[in-house]
């Protein structure tokens, strides 16, 4: 590869990015990986400009550049204490939802943070604007080349979108308009700012049982479609890796095996089954090799019970989402329950994940659309409770359905408690049945479809298909059915947005305000 031309150090406007050859240049190298040759671009950029905020943001970009060159070289201290300068200039700068030629400044302040825990490298992803010489959403490889450049300039995407908002006051709030639900922008800025940070549920360890075992997953299929590799190492230790090669990027686990290492089958190259690099042939020579950036990357997991997730740069950690679930059912011994294939599927249907969410989050609907279930609780009784990342609605049984027999411990004890409905931010449910346990997993596919995956778990089988927990088949169909239905009239030119019952749609108001606070 040839040497990069020493960058000329002229001040930077701005407003004018969109036709700064060098300025694209530079997102391009470190986009590319090339931090090294991206930070002589905004040095020379930073030293010639005055301007305090443009100075204090290329500052910024100059420093992110040399954290990405310490994580590469296993500095792992400097890279900390950089990490944390970046996030802090960056966030000063964005104040108010400010964006510095093109680029979203919150993100890649949020970016920086989870670089330092381990999280995905930082992309500079500009927004495009309208230029009057070539025209609204010119390429900006185009741009690059007519300048004698050849290399890929970054790929430019519409941001920030329209901001959105929903009243803490319950009573005063609008619901996120109609339009939100075929917002293509906000759709993929949820990737990032909604379900990267997220737990998502990931497997039963109980499937990886022996020492050796290495089972693939790809975290949320179709969305984020992250490669992941689960491994039980030789001491009976889980770990969650990534599963790229840090060689070629090729896939290292391909199917469910047992073995003492991990290998690549494309070129060969071994890691340990905690994910550090062992060997690689033909690399004699190389310099600078191995470094940590060679080792495959941990990633963060933990479990309930033998259910096991994985989050690519948790917000939140672990224990401070889950505690509401320990806190309430802790008491179930879930190692018990046994997952039950036979009663597990997916459903695919035409509607954006949100719908599938807000439908859950309020029981509203019981009596007009799922009569079956009605028959059998006591719908004057259900409740909604709220805490910091999800809901809880409890269903009381009609005396002869049945019900949990609860511990003097539990809260509900001495009640007919049919079930247990737990909404976990952003797109998982838990429902706990007299019986067992069934999981919904939400999946964005896109817009307007969604997958759910079923996941079943059975304690107690004399207790199946009665009560709450029964006909689940039927009333997924009769909610798919519904939301399908809402999603064609929220794209209704005489639809804006509706109001909340302040009794029956609390938990779709939580809900509402958790998507605004981190898309708007």
């Amino acid at each position: 590869m040839s040497a990069e031309p020493r960058p000329e150090e002229r001040p930077f406007d701005p407003e004018q990015w969109t036709r700064d050859v060098d300025w694209l240049h530079a997102l391009a190298l470190f986009d590319e990986g090339r931090a090294f040759e991206a930070h002589e671009h905004f040095e020379a950029r930073w030293r010639a400009t005055d301007a305090p905020g443009p100075r204090s943001v290329l500052r910024a970009l100059v420093q992110l550049c040399a954290l990405e060159v310490a994580l590469a070289e296993g500095r792992e201290r400097g890279a900390r204490s950089l990490a944390a300068k970046v996030a802090l200039a960056l966030e000063a700068e964005a104040r108010g939802g400010a964006s510095f030629a093109g680029l979203p400044l919150a993100d890649v302040a949020a970016a920086a943070r989870r670089r330092d825990a381990g999280g995905p490298p930082v992309r500079l992803v500009p927004a495009p604007e309208t230029n009057t010489e070539t025209g609204p959403g010119t390429d900006a490889a185009a741009r690059a080349r007519a300048g004698g450049r050849t290399q890929r300039a970054p790929t430019l995407h519409a941001m920030p979108a329209p901001r959105y908002h929903v009243d803490p006051d319950i009573t005063r709030a609008a619901t996120l308009p109609g339009a939100f639900y075929s917002d293509t922008e906000a759709f993929e800025r949820a990737k990032e700012r909604v379900f990267a940070p997220s737990w998502q549920y990931a497997l039963d360890e109980r499937e990886l049982a022996e020492p050796g075992a290495q089972r693939p997953l790809v975290l949320l299929p179709g969305l984020l479609d992250e490669p992941l590799a689960f491994v039980r190492d030789e001491r009976g230790e889980l770990a969650c890796l990534s599963n790229t090669c840090t060689h070629r990027a090729n896939l290292v686990v391909t199917e469910p095996c047992h073995a003492r290492a991990l290998v690549c089958r494309y070129h060969g190259r071994r890691f340990g089954l905690d994910g550090a690099f062992q060997s690689m042939p033909k690399f004699e020579g190389v310099q600078s090799f191995p470094t940590r950036a060679d080792n495959l990357a941990r990633v963060p997991h933990a479990r309930l019970g033998p259910l096991t997730f994985a989050s690519l740069a948790p917000e939140r950690d672990f224990e401070r989402w889950i505690a509401p679930v320990r806190e309430r059912v802790g008491w179930l011994p879930l190692h018990e329950f046994h997952a039950a294939p036979e009663r597990s599927r997916d459903y695919e249907f035409a509607a954006h994940w949100a719908l599938y969410c807000d439908n859950y989050l309020e029981g509203f609907h019981i009596p007009s659309l799922h009569g079956g279930l009605n028959s059998v609780i006591e719908f004057e009784s259900y409740t909604t409770e709220l805490f910091e990342l999800g809901t809880l609605q409890i269903a009381r049984s009609k005396p002869g359905e049945p019900a949990f027999e609860l511990p003097t411990s539990a809260r509900e004890h001495g009640e007919r408690i049919g079930a247990y409905y737990y909404w976990l931010w952003p797109n998982l449910m838990l429902n706990f049945y007299p019986w067992g346990l069934s999981l919904n997993h939400v999946q964005p596919l896109g817009p307007s479809r969604t997958r759910v995956a079923f996941r079943t778990w059975v304690w107690k089988p004399e207790q199946l298909d009665r009560g709450a927990g029964s006909g689940l088949h039927t009333v997924e169909l009769e909610d798919e059915c519904a939301v399908a239905a809402v999603q064609r009239g929220v794209r209704s030119r005489y639809y804006t947005a509706g109001r909340f019952s302040p009794e029956q749609e609390t938990g779709v108001h939580h809900f509402h305000r958790l998507l605004a606070e981190r898309l708007g």
